[in-house]
C-alpha cells in the first residue's frame, strides 16, 4: 500500500514539474510568438492537486488476501 501511494506522489510531482516547464517555455520568447498563434495560455495547464476528500485514509480489510 505505501509503494502505491510513493507511485503516486512520485507521478504527481513529475506531472507539475512537466506543467511547470511547459508553462514556463510558453510565455518565453520566441515560444509564447508560436504559443499565442495556436491560442495556448499558460492557464489552461493546471496543476494536479489532490482534493480533501482524495486525501482521506482509506481502510483495508486484508482478511480477504489469502
Amino acid at each position: 500500500m505505501s509503494e502505491t501511494e510513493t507511485r503516486i506522489a512520485r507521478a504527481r510531482r513529475f506531472y507539475n514539474a512537466n506543467v511547470r516547464d511547459f508553462r514556463t517555455s510558453i510565455v518565453t520568447f520566441p515560444n509564447s510568438l508560436i504559443a499565442g498563434g495556436f491560442g495556448l495560455g499558460s492557464e489552461e495547464f493546471s496543476f494536479f492537486e489532490a482534493s480533501a476528500a482524495d486525501r482521506e485514509a482509506v481502510s483495508v480489510d486484508a482478511s480477504n488476501f489469502g
